[in-house]
């Protein structure tokens, strides 16, 4: 027989464990875990006695309730307590649908997104769309200014679901995310929502910041605007980790502004690093310190490519401190990714070292960039690896010694393996600079192995397809002074024409190269004008032109290259202008005045050539002048008139 007052008993008590859950979950001060705990097991109590047959809101609440707390819960196995809560909500769905229940169906719909965005493992992808369906669904219902609210945090989480979107056309996913912040500030009122307003500044700013685009520079600016919308509501009193947090984001956006003034930028984005670092302490909160100390030691390497050359090492140097702060935390084991992340930064540091302990520097960089690799991978994280790949090639191309041939070879290999994945039309900007450096190292192989500096042409004109001159003036530039150097150097086909290109190409870099704003590149790629000009083959008075504008690209190189500041390139441009001399000698009409001078070129050149004790130079220079030496012996021999028997 049924005992109806034991069942109302055990009803009642389960409404009170039901209740207690309630009450459990929604506080907030106190040891928030421990409140957590309890709730669960409240909800699991009250789920003894609620059966979805008998009582189905009830179970479907107790069932909800549950997969809340699982969801916020830190303790335990993280990824347990997130399959858990799904299943609690799926659960909850079989009672609250769509039709009876459209409030409780819409927020199960946004906490299922939500704990599907959160779910760590191999299939971020799959876990991402899985949570954009669940905010989708959620939108359907949120509608009307009695949702806006509800409606608004959806847009946020959507938003962040779009951006964290690992496949996919990135610029695209992003574009999304924007789309959703933007829509739910216009719903949350900044007065009746402050920090749900300031998280959403925030977190469009994040967006801005990743955005991939030719021109960054207006999307950044608009999230540091963002930011600092953000930092009217964070304060360092009332919000100090948001405060911080929001601190180091603005940091990165300045780090990352491209323009003048470049050096301004960087020391603000210091500036920001270092406020954060007030409340990031190791001690306190060790991720976000580490996070810290990696950003930090980024903008001093930063700091170093902008700065005077004194100030190079000693930047460099802050750099290392930092980023090998950031592995005391950042280990392969606790946190493989951001260990990566570090090691692929700590590599750019080393391979930036000057000094003569370059080639152990560039060693020491490869051996960070194979440790990124052991983390990133092409399948898992593509961007990161091809990244990684593409610094690897520039280790690589940059060392030297018995073994440069076979450093050449690494280098193409690990270009070509990023483009795999920087392709035209995802990765436009990284796929141009990637060619161009596939390009350079082509080149540089070209004198062991033939057909590789056609190959190089073909580099660079495809890079030269996106770094334009008005989006990208200095990189077109170098561009522009790569491919007059190869073209300049191909051997094969119509010489004559080869030549006219590296001309053209070089003429091209000079007018964004200027005396006063890029003096070396600007004396430098008139040097190489200058040499090809020299080189030109042509006959009578076009040769005699020819070897003049050589000369006259040499003579403005000299208002850089002086003797004092540049020795070496100095007596280079003597060595270079005494071959011209010397090949205008050979006109019979004025030989004597021009051979006079090729040997005053040839002999300040290896005076210097000299005193850097420089062998090698020296003895080419020694060479040409005995040359000129033969020469003058043929101008002044007498003429005799033919002997007759």
């Amino acid at each position: 027989m049924i005992d109806h007052d034991d069942m109302r008993q055990d009803a009642e008590w389960a409404a009170a464990q039901l209740e207690r859950g309630h009450l459990l979950a929604k506080l907030s001060t106190g040891d928030r875990q421990q409140q957590l705990s309890e709730a669960i097991a409240c909800y699991e109590a009250a789920l003894q006695v609620y059966r979805r047959e008998e009582y189905p809101r009830e179970w479907a609440s107790a069932q909800k309730g549950l997969g809340d707390a699982l969801a916020q819960l830190a303790a335990g196995e993280r990824e347990a307590n997130l399959r858990r809560a799904i299943a609690c909500y799926e659960a909850a769905l079989q009672v609250y649908r769509r039709e009876e229940y459209p409030r409780e169906w819409a927020q199960l719909q946004h906490n299922l997104g939500t704990v599907y965005s959160q779910l760590p493992g191999g299939e971020r992808s799959e876990q991402l769309r899985r949570a954009i369906t669940c905010y989708k669904a959620a939108l359907s219902v949120f509608r009307g200014e009695q949702f806006a609210f509800q409606r608004a945090i959806t847009l946020q989480n959507l938003g962040n679901a779009w951006g964290d979107l690992p496949t996919g056309e990135r610029h695209r996913n992003l574009e999304r995310a924007i789309a959703c912040y933007k829509a739910a500030l216009r719903l949350c009122d900044r007065q009746e929502h402050p920090l749900e307003w300031a998280r959403l500044q925030n977190n469009l700013g994040t967006a801005y910041l990743s955005l991939p685009a030719r021109n960054r520079r207006p999307q950044l600016e608009r999230a540091i605007a963002c930011y600092e919308a953000a930092l009217q509501i964070y304060t360092h009193v009332t919000h100090p980790y948001e405060w911080a947090t929001v601190q180091q984001n603005r940091g990165n956006a300045y780090l990352q502004l491209p323009g003048q003034p470049r050096r301004v930028n960087i020391e603000r984005a210091i500036m920001c690093y270092q406020a954060a670092r007030r409340v990031f302490t190791r001690d306190a909160y060790p991720w976000e310190w580490a996070r810290l100390q990696n950003n930090l030691g980024i903008a001093y390497a930063e700091l170093a490519s902008v700065g005077e050359e004194q100030e190079r090492h000693p930047y460099l140097e802050r750099a290392l401190i930092c980023l090998q702060a950031a592995l005391e935390i950042r280990t392969p084991e606790t946190a493989p990714l951001d260990w990566a992340a570090t090691q692929l930064n700590l590599g750019n540091v080393y391979r930036s070292l000057p000094g003569r302990k370059r080639q152990e520097y560039l060693a020491r960089a490869i051996d960070c960039y194979r440790a990124a690799l052991r983390i990133y991978n092409r399948a898992s994280h593509p961007v990161e690896w091809a990244l990684t790949q593409s610094n690897l090639g520039n280790a690589y191309a940059d060392c030297l010694g018995p073994a440069r041939c076979t450093f050449l070879h690494k280098a193409i290999a690990a270009y070509r393996a990023a483009l795999q994945v920087y392709t035209r039309d995802a990765f436009p900007y990284e796929w141009a600079r990637v060619q161009h450096n596939l390009g350079v190292a082509l080149q540089q192989l070209a004198g062991h192995q033939s057909g590789l500096l056609r190959q190089a042409v073909c580099c660079y004109r495809a890079a030269l397809q996106i770094l334009t001159r008005e989006g990208h003036p200095e990189e077109w530039a170098q561009l522009q002074r790569a491919l007059g150097d190869a073209w300049s150097s191909l051997r094969e086909g119509n010489r004559y024409r080869h030549l006219r290109q590296a001309i053209a190409c070089y003429a091209a870099a000079l007018e964004v190269y200027r005396p006063d704003c890029t003096p070396t590149l600007w004396a430098a790629t008139l040097q190489a004008l200058g040499r090809v000009y020299r080189r030109l083959p042509a006959r009578g008075r076009s040769r005699q032109v020819a070897l003049r504008q050589a000369l006259a690209c040499y003579d403005q190189a000299q208002q850089v290259y002086t003797r004092e500041a540049f020795p070496f390139e100095w007596a280079q441009l003597q060595f270079e202008r005494g071959k011209a001399y010397s090949q205008l000698g050979r006109d019979p009409r004025s030989r004597s005045g021009y051979l006079e001078q090729a040997r005053n070129c040839y002999r300040a050149a290896l005076r210097v050539f000299y005193r850097l004790q420089m062998d090698r130079q020296a003895a080419a220079v020694d060479l040409a002048l005995s040359r000129l030496r033969k020469a003058q012996a043929l101008q002044f021999r007498p003429h005799l008139p033919p002997h007759r028997s």
